[in-house]
């Protein structure tokens, strides 16, 4: 086989100029695209990482927040505990206070009745006492001084009133004694 040399010439320059053709108007565009979409994907990447240390920011930020409120929930929550335990303190001791000093009006209210009531008494005895002597004297018939007499048995019963104004009661001798 021969070689013909101008043939063999002319098909590598015809090689040349088709890598040339080839790389101008093939492989650099591909390659440019190719360059593009690798940029892009970068950029989106970069994006989306910004985008996502954003959003780990803001993440911090909300949970930081809801915290915040949670903690300041809870001290309302106390705050408002220590309120009504207060609150139901002070009413418990202004009721405790009303009702002693009630029931101290109310027993000396009965200290005040039973003390009228033992004077009332003792009044209503001497009276008693004194209708009973002068009834007794006239039955006997005893006429002389009677006046004198009924005037020293009421003096007595008074005197034994005055006496036993503590609320104690004389017994019938205590009585025959005055």
């Amino acid at each position: 086989m021969q070689i013909d040399w101008w043939t063999f010439g002319l098909q590598i320059i015809n090689f040349l100029v088709l890598v040339w053709l080839l790389q101008r108007f093939l492989y650099k565009p591909v390659q440019d695209v190719i360059e593009a979409r690798r940029q892009r994907a970068r950029e989106e990447r970069e994006k989306a990482e910004t985008l996502m240390r954003d959003a780990q920011a803001l993440k911090q930020k909300f949970e930081a927040a809801l915290n915040k409120i949670e903690r300041d929930r809870q001290n309302m929550l106390d705050e408002a505990h220590k309120e009504i335990s207060r609150d139901r303190e002070r009413m418990e001791n202004d009721a405790k206070t009303q009702s002693e000093h009630l029931h101290t009006e109310a027993r000396q209210t009965i200290l005040k009745e039973r003390d009228q009531a033992l004077k009332d008494l003792k009044e209503e005895i001497a009276t008693l006492a004194a209708g009973l002597a002068e009834k007794l004297l006239r039955e006997a018939g005893v006429e002389t001084n009677q006046s004198y007499f009924l005037g020293k048995v009421e003096q007595n019963c008074r005197k034994w009133i005055r006496q036993n104004e503590n609320g104690s009661i004389m017994n019938s001798s205590q009585m025959a004694q005055a």
